[in-house]
């Protein structure tokens, strides 16, 4: 049975809105479904995923004792190891990739708060690459770097 579109669209937009990237759509070109600054995001959804896929990491989740995250490596005989594909749980990716403990988000209003009064001369010493000095633009990016942290 074919799956509804709807049904990928609402992973496609998930995924996007968990990355902070934007969903680039069904263009008809060759493409990635979901891009970020840092990331080319394929996204897929099947009624089923591979079963040996499922059992490595389920063998991995046995093992991963004491907070440690669990991933599987899957090697292909013949094949260099730049290509293996690594596989973890979505909650563990985000975890790594988005920052989402709550240590994290506690961090980041504690820097938020005490940004706030920052001049856009000391935001500069945390981001001299993003900043140019004398322009409109740093007073946007202090508010929006108070903005985010702040959150």
């Amino acid at each position: 049975m074919k799956q509804s579109k709807s049904t990928w669209q609402r992973h496609e937009r998930h995924v996007a809105a968990a990355v902070g990237g934007a969903r680039t759509g069904n263009t008809g070109t060759v493409g990635a479904d979901v891009v970020t600054d840092s990331y080319s995001i394929e996204c897929k959804s099947w009624r089923r995923l591979p079963v040996k896929v499922v059992a490595a990491l389920q063998q991995a989740e046995r093992t991963a004792t004491g907070g440690r995250v669990a991933v599987a490596v899957l090697h292909e005989v013949g094949r260099r190891h730049d290509d293996d594909l690594v596989v973890l749980r979505w909650r563990d990716f985000a975890d790594l990739l988005i920052g989402d403990h709550e240590d994290d988000r506690d961090t980041a209003r504690r820097v938020g708060a005490a940004l706030e009064d920052a001049t856009v001369d000391e935001l500069a010493i945390l981001t001299p690459d993003l900043l140019a000095d004398g322009t409109d633009e740093q007073e946007a990016l202090h508010a929006h770097i108070v903005g985010l942290w702040g959150e």
